[in-house]
């Protein structure tokens, strides 16, 4: 679940906040976990509702984990909501990232995506990418 030994890159800068986004409990338990034991700060919401609301709310967020497809208003238009009202980057977290489907998201709505399961090293990879695009780093 970890970081494999043989993986280059640093660990996420510490205090990183992201918001997660997931409506499987044991999905967003075990990247909640990894997430809080390589240092970051992490808020996990179930629905796009709730994401949406929390962002509205908060601004201090770094990146968004989103889940595809979500009880309510799933992670597409979800993340469409989020991104009319921030710069916040938006990562899909999907099952349909290896699936024809993907291609047929909007076109920058997503910073990149992650297919399930997740694989931690490309979790990681992507943080790293993310933090560049970032206000607070």
């Amino acid at each position: 679940m970890f970081p494999d030994p043989q993986y280059k890159g640093d660990f996420p800068v510490k205090g990183f906040k992201i918001l997660l986004v997931e409506d499987d409990e044991v999905c967003r338990s075990v990247l909640e976990k990894v997430l809080i034991l390589c240092g970051m700060d992490v808020v996990s919401v179930r629905s796009g509702e709730e994401a949406v609301g929390f962002i509205c709310e908060n601004c201090d967020i770094d990146l968004v984990l989103m889940d595809i497809q979500l009880p309510g208003i799933d992670g597409v238009e979800s993340a469409k909501r989020i991104k009319a009202k921030t710069s916040i980057p938006v990562i899909a977290v999907t099952a349909l990232a290896s699936e024809p489907g993907f291609k047929d998201f909007p076109e920058g709505l997503f910073y990149d995506c992650l297919p399930k399961p997740v694989d931690i090293n490309a979790l990681f990879k992507i943080i790293h990418k993310s933090i560049g695009c970032c206000s607070k780093i």
